[in-house]
């Protein structure tokens, strides 16, 4: 969380906003019904070109063979098949290899939580939550342990207790991630009703790589940070790579 062109790899990560109707195999629906389904094929229309080129910010992570960019977007893009507004949202990403780009789902109507690799790029996670008339209750996670040949998806449920009795629009705000062959995660309660408790910290693992996560654990307080061979993208762009993918759009 890449891309190879001869040598090189490259992957560029990005929320964008419309999914092409032939979505195959999808790893996992998309809750939202929206057509988009986590590690499905994307297109983006040469008409959507110019909202595209709008992103908000950049990050890049580099190797010695392969480079890593994440892209977001505030808006909307285009329109459906149907001719009815496009979607709210999503977190792609969007990958190169042999030269040819090709773009994948990770969620609708989503922000981009956090974006981590390991320092040789051949494991990436990246992990977006729903935005849609308020916080999503769980994480989708998109990841791949050999450079993107595969890709798969899970989903990271938030912890039952939150917004209770009533829906407050509590959620977790994604604190760290890390790990091996054990992966750990992180969030902290977000939106608590004044008077109520303090905030809380919550410890998931997963023993799978990231396929399953056990329920997650209350921890009460902030952990130290989580040791691994992740690291989070650094914030800036770099050699302007989503013109590059944007190039390849037809």
């Amino acid at each position: 969380m890449f891309i190879a062109k001869g040598g090189k790899c490259l992957v560029v990560a990005l929320i964008s906003f419309w999914a092409s109707s032939a979505l195959t195999e999808p790893a996992v629906l998309d809750p939202e019904g929206s057509g988009w389904a986590c590690g499905a094929p994307l297109t983006i229309r040469k008409d959507q070109v110019s909202s595209l080129t709008q992103n908000s910010s950049v990050s890049v992570a580099h190797w010695k063979d392969s480079d890593l960019v994440v892209f977001a977007f505030p808006s909307s893009v285009g329109t459906k098949d149907d001719g009815s507004d496009g979607y709210m949202g999503g977190t792609a990403i969007a990958v190169r290899k042999s030269g040819a780009w090709a773009a994948y789902a990770v969620d609708a109507a989503s922000y981009l939580q956090n974006a981590r690799t390991s320092a040789d790029g051949r494991h990436a996670f990246v992990f977006a939550m729903t935005g849609q008339e308020g916080p999503g209750t769980s994480y989708t996670a998109l990841f791949t342990h050999d450079n993107f040949e595969h890709i798969s998806c899970s989903v990271v449920e938030f912890p039952s207790e939150l917004n209770k009795p009533t829906w407050n629009n509590e959620y977790l705000e994604f604190v760290d991630f890390n790990g091996t062959d054990r992966l750990d995660l992180i969030g902290r309660d977000e939106n608590r009703p004044a008077g109520g408790k303090a905030a809380n910290f919550y410890h998931y693992r997963s023993k799978d790589q990231g396929l399953h996560w056990r329920v997650a654990e209350s921890l009460g307080k902030r952990p130290k940070p989580l040791k691994g061979i992740y690291s989070t993208l650094k914030n800036g762009d770099d050699g302007g790579l989503f013109a590059d993918f944007l190039k390849s759009v037809n």
